[in-house]
């Protein structure tokens, strides 16, 4: 039995359960256990389906396992016929019968350890990560997602700087998933995972995170601020789901660029915006996620004739098919069922303006044919409608992708490539423009005590100034704005100093300039400086990355060879020391490396690691 369940056990008395007890079960597999809210009355389902009450992620739980009844004056419990079956006083019981328990006592669901107890009964909370490891799951949890078309959320929190990290960390407890990842952004800030949710599902369990924590805490619920991003609906890259997420915890606006902060461009690509500004042709836009595509948009349309009227911004990659022909051109009414009126289009709505089309290589063949009509007529023609609209408006588009191939594999119409293409602007990534690092930090920096409500901006030491200027910035300018805004909330008003910024991934990911353009033309843009190559390294490695690893006083001196081989020999030593602690047991190993069983799995072959045998 695990220790601290040893704990939770000696702190609650065998009792009957009264009507006024708020209860919950408290759950582990191993490690520390998660808390599940439980009702005054009713049947619970327990099980490793994401339909269950109370979901237990492990291989030794049945999809349905068990069922927990919670009556006014009794538990029980009934084993729906799983496989490893459930064990109360250490015996297993018979399948489909309820068998009474009490609370405190401690039952196996499988090799799980099940525990009702008093909800006020003072506990452990479940873990709380740190931000480095909580951007590595959020990276690997987007691959995963690129393969298998599922969904997740990434939520942000804040909480009144009244609430007590314990308050707030038993609350959290009491709430989340087993599944769901918890991390400390900042003090008083936390961020959560929502694994395998769809955005309507992650939305609703985000307004019951927020009811929860407000009646748990004792706040008002304005006091409980909270921002959601989901994949992919909203966004499609990690540095992107951040952005969203933080820009609504801080109430400002989702529809403003991730980087709206004024941008300082070189000279040569100010006056080549001043240029394309004066004119009122099509501006295709290129280069990578985050280098700042959308804010250049918005720095032409505010430069050209249209700047008093509407920038409209679609992200094609965030709308649905039949959902982009309804929105992009409007229907009549009786167009299809529910279009009890008629509604304009987003294109109607911008007459006079510009309409920026962001990730536009992701616009679907058939829409790709309707919006070469309204380029080449400039006119729409609602669903459901017998005659165009006219419509003046101006058109920008961007993309990270490669158009060219695109066009050439028939992903992406020749035509509607020319149309867009009457001037084409590319923007380098960050990491070949450094020199504009400071300045960025600075303008950010700014930015983030406003919106925070200092009185005071927090300078950056030369110290943290070094790191910013010697990291490969894989996300860009939009990831350097999280760093920075994350920085000056934990800085609370004082110099930013290395500390604040997230160093053990900064110092890991580190890429010779001299083979990305190697990389890149095997790749895409978005994969041209690769994330999550290594398995995240939790906070309690750190001081044995530091020494193994040898990068923390030089990290600019060492070789990109030297320092991958080096990260990979210390993934290599933790993945065989988790195996043996584990005993083997690959599910453990990897939940204490914090990634998944397949990603071990993939390690294990990558490293020539034995693969361990059952019974070992």
């Amino acid at each position: 039995m695990p220790a601290d369940l040893e704990t939770l056990q000696g702190s609650i008395t065998q009792e009957r359960v009264a009507s006024n007890d708020e209860l919950c079960a408290a759950v582990s597999t191993g490690g520390p256990f998660q808390l599940f809210t439980l009702p005054k009355r009713g049947d619970v389902t327990i099980g490793r389906s994401r339909d269950n009450d109370v979901r237990i992620e492990d291989p030794s739980v049945s999809r349905h396992h068990a069922v927990l009844r919670v009556a006014d004056d009794a538990l029980s419990i009934k084993d729906l016929s799983s496989s490893n079956g459930v064990r109360v006083h250490d015996e297993k019981i018979a399948s489909n019968v309820a068998v009474p328990i009490t609370v405190g006592q401690f039952v196996k669901v499988g090799a799980a350890v099940f525990v009702v107890r008093p909800r006020t009964s003072g506990a452990r909370p479940r873990w709380i990560w740190e931000h480095s490891y909580f951007e590595g799951r959020v990276d690997e949890e987007v691959a995963r997602c690129e393969r298998t078309g599922a969904s997740f959320a990434v939520v942000r929190i804040s909480l009144p700087r009244s609430v007590s990290t314990g308050q707030a960390e038993e609350a959290f407890a009491a709430w989340l998933r087993t599944s769901d990842v918890l991390a400390r952004y900042a003090p008083g800030e936390y961020e959560v995972l929502f694994v395998e949710l769809e955005p309507r599902e992650a939305e609703t369990a985000v307004q019951r995170l927020a009811d929860e924590l407000v009646h748990q805490l004792g706040v008002a619920a304005g006091e409980v601020r909270t921002g959601i991003a989901c994949y992919p609906r909203d966004q499609v890259t990690s540095h992107e789901l951040f952005a969203r997420a933080n820009a609504q915890v801080r109430g400002g606006s989702v529809d403003r660029p991730a980087v709206s902060s004024p941008t300082p461009w070189p000279p040569q690509m100010r006056t080549e915006m001043e240029r394309i500004a004066a004119s009122n042709a099509s501006v295709l836009i290129l280069g990578e996620t985050g280098v700042g595509k959308e804010v250049a948009a918005e720095t032409i349309h505010r430069l050209s004739r249209r700047a008093g009227k509407r920038l409209l911004r679609l992200n094609c990659a965030a709308l649905t098919e039949t959902l982009l022909e309804s929105e992009l051109f409007g229907y009549e009414k009786g167009a299809f069922t529910g279009a009890n009126k008629s509604k304009p289009g987003l294109f109607e709505t911008a007459d006079g303006g510009t309409v920026f089309l962001d990730e536009i290589g992701d616009l679907p063949l058939n829409i790709q044919v309707k919006l070469l009509r309204v380029l080449e007529d400039r006119k729409v023609q609602r669903v459901g409608a017998l005659e165009p609209r006219s419509i003046d408006v101006r058109f920008l588009a961007a993309t990270n992708r490669d158009v060219e191939a695109q066009v050439a594999s028939g992903r992406f119409r020749q035509d509607l490539y020319f149309r867009l293409n009457t001037f084409t602007l590319g923007i380098a990534p960050l990491r070949e423009r450094l020199g504009e690092v400071p300045e960025l930090a600075r303008l950010f920096a700014e930015s983030a005590a406003t919106d925070n409500d200092m009185d005071r901006v927090p300078s950056i030491s030369s110290g943290a100034m070094h790191e910013l200027t010697h990291y490969s910035w894989p996300g860009n300018v939009r990831e350097l704005r999280n760093v920075i805004e994350r920085a000056v909330v934990l800085s609370d008003g004082q110099p930013i100093v290395p500390d604040h910024l997230p160093l053990q991934k900064m110092r890991a990911a580190v890429m010779a300039p001299r083979n990305l353009a190697r990389v890149q033309s095997e790749t895409s843009m978005d994969e041209a400086v690769p994330t999550g190559r290594f398995a995240p390294i939790p906070r309690q490695a750190a001081e044995e990355f530091d020494q193994q690893a040898a990068v923390t006083q030089a990290p600019a001196e060492n070789s990109e060879q030297a320092l991958e081989q080096q990260l990979r020999d210390l993934e290599r030593q933790r993945i065989v020391k988790a195996l043996d602690e584990a005993a083997g047991n690959q599910t453990q190993a990897a939940r204490a490396l914090g990634i998944s069983r397949g990603t071990l799995i993939k390690r294990l072959d990558q490293y020539d690691i034995p693969r361990p045998r059952k019974g070992r």
